[in-house]
C-alpha cells in the first residue's frame, strides 16, 4: 500500500495540484492529452506542404520586429517577424502571429529554436509560419503535450513538472495499481490479456508519457485506459456484491397472473417469472423491467404488487406525478378488487392508511416520517428519479424493482454489466406503427400546417408540446406571422413577438382563432383537478388541440392521440422524446410524431434527431444514449447517471466502450479465481 499523504507530499506537488492530484504517485495518471513527433526536424523546404505542420531547427539571423495591427482594426493580431536559417542552410522569413513578448528574450541573433512551422506561400515567395515553439531539449524525441489551466498553468509548465516528478511517480503508481489488479491473477498475465505481452506497468506507464514513437504512445494510452477499465470492474463487482435480504415466496402467483381480465403476452408472464425467481433469493434483488411504450410493464408490476400482499409482505410503488399515481391505484383496483391501495402525494395531504400492503404515490412517499418499512419497493419511470430518491425507501433489507421504457445511460450500464438482473419486454397487445419525420425551418413547419389544419377540422385530436410555458418578452425581436395555413383575415389582432410560437401560453391564443373553443393548455403549473378534467376532456373530444409542455410525457394514458407534433425537440433527451412520442397510438394501428425544427440546427442535433427518427426501439436508443453520453459514475452511491465514469487516470475519459472491451478478461479471470 502506498503511504498516506501529507502536507510535505502535498507540497511536492506544487502547482500539479490545481489539475486535481492529491499524492505525488498521481502524477503518473496524468497523461498527455496528445504527443508531438519531434524526432525527425525537416532540414529544409523541399517536401513541406503548405499549411501542413512539422518540426524544425531555426537559427534566427535577424532580430525580431513586432509588427502592431492598426488601430481600430477588427480581428486583426499583432505578428513578429524574423529572419531565420533552416538545417540545410535556406534562409527565409518567420512570423510569429500573436502577442510575443513574453518569448522575445528567447528570439536573439545566433540562437537556434525548436519550433513546429507551416509553409506559406505569398506572390511566388515562400516563408515560415511558427504556430509554436517547443524547449530545444525535446529535439529527436515525442515530447507530452498537457492540458493545463487558461491564465494560471500553462501546457508547458505541466509538462515540465510531470517530466521532473515522472522518476519517482511511476514505480510508486505501478504499486499502486499492482494493490487495485491483485484480486484478479498475477499482473504479467493480466496485462498481456489486455494486449500489453512483455510490458510491465512501469513501461507502460513509461510509454504513455515518454513514448519511442507516436504509435507506442497511442498504444501505451489504450493500454492505460483498459487497465483503468479493468480497475473500474473490480471495483463494481465489490460494491455491487448483493446484499442479504428475506426471501419472499409468491404462493398466489398464478392465482393472480390468470384472476384478472387481461390475457398475459409470453414477455409478461416471463418478466413476472423472472421477478419471482430473484425474490425467492436470499439477497436483495435489484431487477429492471424494461419495456417499450405499451408493453404493460404496470400490469406486471400489479401483479408482482398483489401476491406479495398475499404474501403479508409491503409494497411502495413510486411513480413521477400524482396523475400517474392516481392512474396506477386504479388500474391495480380494476384488476384485483380485493387488493387494498392506498395513494400519497402531495394532494392527499397525509393522513393516509399506511398499514395497506400496497402504498402508491409520488415523491410525497420520501417525506412521510411514519412510513413503515416496506420489503418491496417498485419505481416506475427511473429515469425521472435520481438515485438518491429510488434508493430513499430500501432501507437495510428491501427488495427493488425498477420499470422503464428509458434505462438512464448509469442503469443501462450496470445493466449491460451485469450489475443488476433484467426482463425485456418487446410485445404489445396492440400493434402499432408510429411514423417520425422531422421538418425544417419555416418551409417544412408550412408544409406540416397544411397537412394538419383539415385533419384537426375534422375532428383528430393534436399534441403539439413547446418547451416552455410563458414567453420572455424581446422589444426588438420581429413579430412572428400567423398560423401557417390559415388565411391572414382569421386573425386580427397584433401579432406577437417571434419567440411565442415556443411558448404554450402564446401559441394558445392563436390557436384558439382558428378553433375557438376546441383548444386548451396544460402545464405543470396547473393542479391535479384541473390536469385531469383537461385529459378526459381530451380523450373524449371535446377538446381537439391540447397545447402543453412535458407534463405529458410519462405514462399518461390518452386513448385517442394518434398524432403529436414538437416543438423545438431538439432541446429535449433522446428519452424525453421518445416517452412523448409513446403517448401515440396507445390501441393500436398508425400514429404520427412530427419534430418541428424552426430554428437551424448544428449538424450534431440533427444527427441525433435522424438517428430518433429512424427507429421507435427503446432499446436501441438507450444504446445510443448509453454511447453517446456516457455511463456516468457507476461507484454504488454515485449521483451521477450520465457522462464518463471516474477513474484513477487523469486527463482523459473511461467510457462504456472501455468497460464493455475488457470485460471478456474480467470475467475470465473471475471465473478462474
Amino acid at each position: 500500500m502506498l503511504p498516506t499523504m501529507d502536507s510535505t507530499a502535498y507540497a511536492k506537488l506544487g502547482r500539479l495540484a490545481g489539475l486535481g492530484l492529491s499524492a505525488p504517485h498521481e502524477v503518473a495518471f496524468l497523461l498527455p492529452e496528445r504527443h508531438l513527433d519531434l524526432t525527425s526536424p525537416i532540414d529544409g523546404l523541399d517536401g513541406l506542404e503548405e499549411g501542413t505542420l512539422a518540426p524544425a531547427l531555426l537559427t534566427l539571423t535577424s532580430s525580431p520586429e513586432i509588427r502592431w495591427p492598426p488601430r481600430g482594426g477588427k480581428g486583426a493580431r499583432p505578428r513578429t517577424v524574423f529572419n531565420v536559417r533552416l538545417q540545410a542552410g535556406e534562409q527565409v522569413r518567420a512570423t510569429i502571429f500573436g502577442d510575443t513578448r513574453d518569448i522575445l528574450d528567447t528570439l536573439k541573433i545566433g540562437r537556434q529554436i525548436l519550433a513546429i512551422v507551416s509553409l506559406s506561400v505569398y506572390q511566388d515567395v515562400a516563408s515560415l509560419v511558427i504556430d509554436q515553439i517547443v524547449p530545444t531539449d525535446w529535439h529527436g524525441r515525442v515530447m507530452p503535450i498537457y492540458k493545463g489551466i487558461p491564465r494560471t498553468l500553462t501546457s508547458e509548465s505541466v509538462c515540465e513538472a510531470v517530466t521532473e516528478r515522472l522518476p519517482r511517480a511511476i514505480p510508486e503508481a505501478a504499486t499502486f495499481l499492482r494493490t487495485l489488479l491483485s484480486g484478479l491473477g498475477p499482473v504479467d498475465h493480466v496485462l498481456a490479456d489486455l494486449g500489453a505481452s512483455g510490458w510491465t506497468l512501469e513501461q507502460l506507464l513509461h510509454q504513455a508519457h515518454h513514448p519511442q514513437s507516436l504509435a507506442h504512445g497511442d498504444y501505451a494510452k489504450t493500454l492505460c485506459l483498459r487497465v483503468a477499465a479493468l480497475a473500474n470492474l473490480i471495483r463494481l463487482q465489490n460494491e455491487h456484491d448483493p446484499d442479504p435480504a428475506a426471501p419472499i415466496a409468491l404462493p398466489t402467483l398464478q392465482a393472480r397472473l390468470h384472476g384478472s381480465a387481461l390475457t398475459p403476452t409470453e414477455d409478461q408472464v416471463g418478466a413476472i417469472t423472472d421477478i419471482a425467481t430473484q425474490l425467492a433469493l436470499p439477497h436483495r434483488m435489484k431487477h429492471a423491467v424494461i419495456g417499450d411504450v405499451g408493453t404493460g410493464k404496470t400490469f406486471v408490476a400489479g401483479v408482482i404488487a398483489a401476491a406479495c400482499a398475499d404474501a403479508a409482505t409491503r409494497v411502495a410503488m413510486l411513480l413521477p406525478n400524482a396523475r400517474l399515481a392516481a392512474q396506477v391505484a386504479a388500474d391495480f383496483r380494476e384488476w384485483f378488487p380485493d387488493l387494498a391501495v392506498t395513494e400519497v402525494t402531495s394532494e392527499t395531504g397525509g393522513g393516509e392508511d399506511l398499514t395497506a400492503p400496497v402504498i402508491v404515490g409520488t415523491s410525497a412517499l420520501l417525506h412521510r416520517p411514519e412510513m413503515p418499512a416496506v420489503n418491496l419497493v417498485i419505481i416506475d419511470e427511473q429515469h425521472r428519479f435520481s438515485r438518491s430518491q429510488r434508493e430513499h425507501l430500501l432501507g437495510d433489507h428491501a427488495h427493488l424493482l425498477e420499470l422503464t421504457a428509458t434505462p438512464i445511460p448509469r442503469s443501462q450500464a450496470l445493466l449491460q454489466l451485469g450489475r443488476m438482473t433484467v426482463s425485456e419486454m418487446r410485445q404489445t397487445h396492440a400493434p402499432k406503427c408510429i411514423q417520425t419525420r422531422i421538418h425544417l425551418g419555416d418551409a417544412g413547419q408550412r408544409a406540416l400546417f397544411q397537412e394538419l389544419l383539415p385533419a384537426v377540422r375534422s375532428g383528430d385530436p393534436l399534441l403539439v408540446v413547446y418547451p416552455k410555458r410563458d414567453v420572455t418578452p424581446q422589444a426588438d425581436a420581429p413579430e412572428q406571422g400567423e398560423i401557417e395555413g390559415v388565411e391572414p383575415g382569421q386573425q386580427s389582432t397584433p401579432q406577437p413577438e417571434r419567440n411565442d410560437r415556443f411558448s404554450v401560453m402564446a401559441a394558445a391564443a392563436r390557436w384558439e382563432k382558428v378553433f375557438p373553443g376546441y383548444v386548451a393548455t396544460l402545464t405543470s403549473d396547473d393542479d391535479e383537478a384541473t390536469k385531469a378534467r383537461v385529459l378526459t376532456e381530451f380523450t373524449e373530444g371535446r377538446i381537439r388541440i391540447l397545447l402543453c409542455t412535458t407534463v405529458v410525457e410519462v405514462g399518461l394514458n390518452l386513448p385517442t392521440l394518434y398524432r403529436i407534433a414538437i416543438v423545438r425537440p431538439e432541446l429535449h433527451g433522446l428519452m424525453g422524446l421518445h416517452q412523448l412520442r409513446g403517448r401515440v397510438a396507445r390501441r393500436g394501428g398508425d400514429g404520427y410524431c412530427e419534430l418541428m425544427c424552426p430554428e437551424p440546427l448544428n449538424p450534431e442535433q440533427l444527427r441525433r434527431l435522424e438517428f430518433f427518427a429512424s427507429t421507435t426501439d427503446g432499446f436501441a436508443l438507450a444504446e445510443f444514449d448509453l454511447t453517446e453520453r456516457g455511463a456516468g459514475d457507476l461507484s454504488r452511491r454515485s449521483a451521477k447517471q450520465s457522462g464518463s465514469d471516474n477513474t484513477f487516470l487523469f486527463g482523459v475519459k473511461l467510457e462504456m466502450q472501455h468497460l464493455t472491451e475488457v470485460m471478456p478478461v474480467f470475467e475470465a479471470w473471475r471465473g478462474a479465481a
